[in-house]
């Protein structure tokens, strides 16, 4: 419950075949925080636990609730290291962080348990939809995602651009990635300690699986006034970089993209500085005068059991 929430519990007697009995309840709160009459609940203040006594009169049978009251959410505010803007291909889809409630418009204590308060929000479901903490891309176009809970939504806004749309330059994949074993990968990041050994710095096995280079294909193409496409010959500067780095992570400095000849090459090496984590990987290509461009998934799986 939150401070300023009401509910109502219905208490009954009944015998072990169900045989419902004429008993009368008293109920009783230990509480300033939660205010009981009849099986009605008052939440006026917060709490992290007040319990609320139902006795059966002359029965000589009580209960205990246990009742949690949240102070009202006065600040939404996203978790540190939550990206602010995603570029995404149809039915591609992120996991976001859990939001963080706050009891003051500025400083204020974090509300625990407030995040089953909180909802993610789109603007535009239809382009980008919300089930819980994951957003998945439905059709292309724009979307801002919010939380939202107690009628209070947060300040800073996520914002989603499913690709499909054109512009002075237009990608087109030929084909991402370039081979099906390109796409998906086994990775063991770990193995049990040796009993055998008490050594605490014991090397951790890791392996990625296959071992060759993960290598995507982009062809690049020049839109003209009329509409048609020619391969765009320019000497272009691509940025590439991972919307997901708890998977694979692009190490700073490193240019991974090589576009010559409108022909594009984009190579994610498998060495412990770039396959960091189990997961689903969104890249995500940036040229200048285009639009970014998000580039298949990449799956890097854990090891069969």
């Amino acid at each position: 419950m939150a401070v300023g929430d009401m509910t109502t519990i219905a208490a009954k007697a009944a015998t072990q075949n169900g045989t419902v009995l004429p008993v009368s309840f008293d109920w009783a709160s230990d509480s300033d925080a939660i205010t009981v009459d009849g099986g009605m609940i008052d939440a006026v203040g917060s709490t992290t636990g007040a319990k609320i006594t139902i006795t059966a009169v002359g029965r000589g049978v009580e209960i205990e609730l246990t009742i949690v009251v949240l102070d009202v959410i006065q600040r939404i505010e996203f978790a540190s290291g939550q990206a602010t803007s995603y570029v995404l291909p149809v039915g591609g889809s992120i996991d976001l962080m859990t939001p963080v409630a706050f009891n003051k418009e500025e400083d204020g204590e974090v509300i625990d348990g407030a995040e089953a308060l909180i909802d993610w929000v789109s603007s535009a479901p239809g382009i980008v939809s919300v089930d819980g903490n994951t957003i998945t891309a439905e059709a292309t176009g724009k979307a801002e995602i919010t939380a939202q809970g107690q009628g209070v939504a947060s300040k800073a806004k996520i914002k989603v651009t499913v690709a499909g749309g054109t512009g002075v330059i237009r990608y087109v994949m030929n084909p991402y990635p370039s081979s099906e074993t390109d796409r998906t990968r086994t990775l063991t990041l770990a193995v049990a300690d040796d009993p055998a050994t008490t050594d605490v710095n014991e090397t951790v096995a890791r392996a990625v699986a296959p071992a060759t280079n993960i290598v995507l294909r982009i062809q690049v193409l020049e839109v003209g006034p009329d509409g048609k496409t020619s391969n765009n010959d320019d000497t272009l500067t691509a940025t590439v970089r991972s919307q997901n780095p708890g998977v694979i992570a692009i190490p700073e400095n490193a240019s991974p993209a090589v576009i010559s000849g409108a022909l594009g090459t984009i190579t994610i090496e498998t060495d412990e500085t770039w396959i960091v984590g189990h997961g689903t990987a969104y890249l995500v290509v940036s040229i200048p005068g285009a639009e970014d461009l998000p580039l298949a998934p990449i799956m890097i799986n854990e090891p069969a059991q």
